[in-house]
């Protein structure tokens, strides 16, 4: 369903008016029915500059005997088991994952002490931050290894596989840099239906468009319907995109209902598969 203009409105108006703090977002073990919430506030807390983050909603899948296919699948596809190898992260423990590649924000029931015992001796408490626990190390290009920088709260975990990487999510806490979730962020999200995984991407796939989000959803059983929303800077822009999302309609049509709708520079994309996971489009690679 739609999410309510007032909720959106007001996270506009919170995240324009004041920085984001850092022990309002360490809650543990939200409440499924804050999910939207959930999404704003982790949307607010990746910068800008990473242009693409995916939401996992992990409790609510290992939690649904119809979901527990897609939650091993994730646990296999995500490689994200070094969390809990490399930092005593239980991935079983983790409510809310925001995704974000180099970055990867975490909500739940962590036990703080046990990672701390698994930082390496290359991590050192950064006294610069006096106001949270951020311990850092020495960059690296390789996203598994246990460098670069983490910070603990109550129910997060932060996780940047460089020193830049929690830096700029620092900086963000403080009202200091630009995150991904703006006004037209705020429109997509606004516009997307509530679901158990939700990505926001920025590209230029085509000319003028700004920003797009999808959601997978749970229908009939299996995590079976996909929306997708598109905003573009004008309505010409979007209709100049029209030839490309006829054949990916005709492309999603081998996979079962599917509907496209333009309201002005929105485009929107929905599919609904019969009795199947949208394994594929789920885990394209």
């Amino acid at each position: 369903m739609r999410r309510h203009r007032k909720q959106v409105f007001l996270a506009i108006i919170i995240l324009v008016l004041m920085p984001i703090s850092l022990c309002s977002c360490g809650d543990s073990n939200p409440e499924p029915g804050n999910s939207d919430q959930v999404l704003i506030e982790m949307l607010q807390q990746v910068p800008l500059s990473y242009e693409d983050v995916t939401l996992w909603h992990l409790g609510a899948m290992r939690n649904d005997p119809d979901l527990t296919e897609i939650y091993k699948k994730w646990q296999d596809w995500s490689h994200r088991g070094y969390l809990e190898e490399s930092y005593g992260v239980k991935i079983d423990d983790i409510e809310y994952l925001a995704d974000a590649a180099l970055l990867c924000i975490a909500r739940g029931d962590f036990d703080i002490a046990t990672i701390r015992e698994h930082l390496t001796p290359d991590f050192y408490r950064d006294d610069n931050y006096a106001e949270i626990e951020a311990w850092m190390t020495e960059p690296s290009d390789d996203f598994t290894s246990q460098t670069g920088g983490i910070i603990l709260g109550d129910g997060l975990f932060v996780r940047g596989a460089n020193i830049g990487d929690v830096k700029a999510y620092i900086k963000i806490t403080r009202g200091q840099e630009f995150s991904m979730y703006d006004r037209n962020a705020a429109d997509v999200v606004e516009r997307l239906p509530d679901g158990i995984v939700t990505r926001i991407w920025r590209d230029r796939l085509f000319e003028g468009l700004i920003v797009a989000g999808q959601t997978f959803e749970k229908a009939n059983g299996y995590l079976s319907r996909m929306t997708e929303i598109y905003k573009f800077m004008s309505a010409e822009d979007a209709a100049n995109a029209g030839d490309y999302f006829e054949r990916l309609k005709e492309h999603y049509e081998r996979l079962g209902a599917v509907t496209l709708d333009r309201d002005g520079e929105y485009v929107r994309l929905s599919l609904t598969a019969a009795s199947h996971h949208l394994m594929y489009n789920l885990f394209p690679n």
